[in-house]
């Protein structure tokens, strides 16, 4: 005759392994009544409770459960009943007698009567206190590396390969006239309001992607609120386990440096068109520039690094210094002097020399300005 494993095992020997388990388990295992109330708990309970299983009877599960999660706890149980459920899970925290509070992860089984009416739970508990730990430990980390990225002065954003969004800092999300990280997870360029340049940045996101880093994009990006500003963009591929996952991109505004670049250009092509002559010494008066007007003047093609002194009359040597020395004491200084032209005559003319100074205040050279 050919019996089933199953068949030969008993209940009542299945019965008294369950028991035994039960009995010995570090779970926390607890029976209660259709209100609440323990009818039984296992030699766990006096660990995690305070008490042992006997003073445990007659206890309801909500003295134990911690003051904060007792409502959450009951209105739980109440949807769990109202939707027939068998079955469930829950995680909250339990109040030993010391004080002491431990976090659980329960398994609940609901016991209802022929009628449907529920009569019981049985609960099974494992104390995840030092899981609970790190995760708290893991998501404050979290919150520390979202704090450091949303103050840094760039926009930062990261993309899967199929360039939709995963994820930015809060300079991204104003720049974008966003309002909350929802509306952009998950969403392309084209879902969004610069839909206009999607298919440029995500032909890059591809090349990246493809072929390794690309840096300094300069660009007009226009913002939520319509203002336009340059921005300087580089992206590289987001790698997990030796294989591209995404793009990484970044971006600073540089709207000021342009500007600034703007102005200097500016002047610059106003001291190159100058009909007067503009030069530039150290602090030891050799020549760091010039623009044309000063060489044409002196009929010399170039004259950067040689001394300022060379250029000027002997007998103008000694009126010079003088005029350096005012400008050492921040004195405004204006004087006729004569220049020797390369071809040997005298060019008498209107020379300023005001001092040259960094943002610190450093002496780094002198202007020299001729006037005819």
């Amino acid at each position: 005759m050919n019996t089933e494993p199953s068949a030969m095992f008993s209940k009542s020997l299945l019965s008294e392994h369950l028991l035994a388990t039960i009995e010995h388990t570090s779970l926390l295992v607890t029976e209660a009544d259709h209100n609440g109330v323990i009818v039984f708990a296992n030699p766990a309970a006096q660990r995690y409770f305070g008490y042992t299983p006997a003073e445990c009877v007659g206890k309801t599960v909500l003295e134990l459960t911690h003051p904060d999660d007792r409502d959450r706890l009951q209105q739980a149980v109440i949807e769990w009943v109202r939707d027939g459920r068998r079955a469930a899970e829950i995680e909250n925290r339990i109040l030993h007698r010391d004080g002491a509070v431990f976090h659980f992860l329960w398994s609940v089984a609901l016991h209802y009567n022929e009628q449907g009416t529920i009569i019981g739970f049985t609960s099974i508990g494992h104390d995840i206190s030092v899981l609970y730990r790190l995760r708290s430990e893991l998501y404050e980390q979290r919150e520390m590396l979202h704090t450091v990225i949303d103050n840094l002065p760039l926009g930062i954003f990261w993309k899967d390969t199929e360039s939709r969004f995963l994820g930015c800092n809060r300079r991204a999300l104003d720049d974008g006239g966003l309002t909350d990280f929802t509306e952009i997870i998950g969403k392309t360029d084209w879902e969004l309001p610069w839909r206009e340049k999607a298919a440029v940045y995500q032909h890059s996101d591809r090349v990246v992607m493809t072929t390794g880093p690309k840096t300094n994009i300069e660009e007009i990006f226009t913002r939520g609120d319509g203002r336009q500003i340059w921005i300087r963009t580089s992206k590289l591929p987001l790698r997990r386990d030796g294989g591209v996952i995404g793009v990484l991109g970044f971006y600073e505004d540089i709207t000021e440096q342009r500007r600034q670049e703007d102005r200097l250009r500016t002047f610059n092509l106003l001291i190159e068109q100058a009909p007067d002559g503009i030069g530039i010494t150290d602090p030891d008066l050799a020549i760091t520039y010039t623009n044309q007007a000063f060489t044409d003047l002196l009929g010399y093609e170039q004259v950067i690094g040689r001394s300022l002194i060379d250029l000027i009359h002997p007998d103008d040597h000694a009126q010079l210094a003088q005029m350096v020395q005012q400008a050492r004491n921040h004195a405004t200084v204006s004087e006729t002097l004569r220049y020797v032209h390369r071809n040997g005559t005298l060019l008498t003319v209107q020379v300023s020399l005001p001092a040259l100074h960094d943002h610190t205040g450093n002496l780094i050279g002198f202007g020299v300005i001729i006037t005819i």
